[in-house]
């Protein structure tokens, strides 16, 4: 993999992406579909901070595939997924993407467009943190994308935890271990301002009669949610900007309870809920 250059199928453009995700939308439809048996229904992830383009992507496929079909936004089936009524109805929800971070109101609905936010940061963007770090320091190393981002998740951190980083690389032809503390400090807390900017402005965006039991339920998720040290700092520092009731907590393995809030939304939603599409009468 060093030697490799590793590419997301998901950024070859809209019509690639289109292409994917109807493979990949057909297999899953015949491991669940029985010999003999209609199409089964579908719960899809249609977020609303995708561009139309990707909406209307995604409800084609949908509607070609699956007999009934159910669009709900990610952040939604996350809270579902969570299984607590508490976090349904009072809690802000912060996803830490490849990309951007995205925060969310939740009061028991779908949040509005009014009630969502949406900063371009994300852990694609600490990557190039690191690997810039890495070329002032030692120009003379070559790393890939595929180790930086190895690199990042096994010695990520952020103060007030401290930890000590080490790597052993061949460098001016000769074996040595370097001490890259401070370059995995550096780039990791570049995550933390714009983490912070997204959740003040969902905290913004409060009732003010209600605001007390949204900053006690602030739930972070994604895989920049797993950094030592990131749910510590955040909580310090919105504290410190006067949100003194302010508790973070991670949501563990944020893509099952996706998948988790799709199963239990579709198992509590009525049959007359659900979208039919026109394809469906055609089968």
């Amino acid at each position: 993999r060093d030697h490799m250059r590793l590419v997301h199928p998901f950024r070859s453009g809209l019509e690639g992406r289109g292409l994917i995700l109807r493979d990949f939308a057909q297999h899953l439809r015949e491991l669940c579909r029985k010999r003999g048996e209609p199409s089964p229904w579908a719960v899809v992830n249609c977020s609303v901070g995708a561009s139309e383009e990707e909406k209307a992507m995604k409800r084609t496929i949908a509607n070609e595939l699956f007999d009934r079909v159910l669009f709900v936004d990610d952040t939604f089936l996350l809270a579902v997924g969570l299984a607590s009524q508490e976090v349904c109805q009072h809690s802000i929800l912060i996803d830490i993407g490849c990309a951007s971070i995205r925060g969310a109101l939740m009061h028991g609905e779908t949040p509005s467009p009014e009630e969502r936010v949406e900063v371009p940061f994300g852990g694609a963007r600490v990557d190039e943190a690191l690997r810039r770090s890495f070329s002032m320091r030692y120009p003379e190393l070559l790393l890939t994308g595929w180790t930086l981002s190895k690199l990042k998740e096994s010695l990520a951190f952020v103060p007030p935890v401290r930890r000590q980083c080490t790597l052993k690389i061949q460098y001016r032809g000769h074996e040595k271990v370097v001490d890259i503390t401070d370059v995995i400090q550096e780039a990791c807390t570049t995550i933390v301002r714009p983490l912070l900017r997204a959740t003040r402005e969902v905290l913004a965006c409060c009732p003010s009669d209600e605001i007390e039991a949204f900053q006690r339920n602030i739930v972070l998720a994604g895989g920049g949610a797993e950094i030592p040290g990131l749910i510590q700092r955040v909580e310090e520092e919105l504290r410190a900007d006067g949100f003194e009731l302010a508790r973070v907590r991670k949501a563990n393995d944020a893509g099952l309870l996706v998948a988790k809030g799709a199963l239990r939304w579709a198992q509590i939603l009525r049959e007359d809920q659900w979208s039919i599409p026109l394809f469906s009468f055609a089968r």
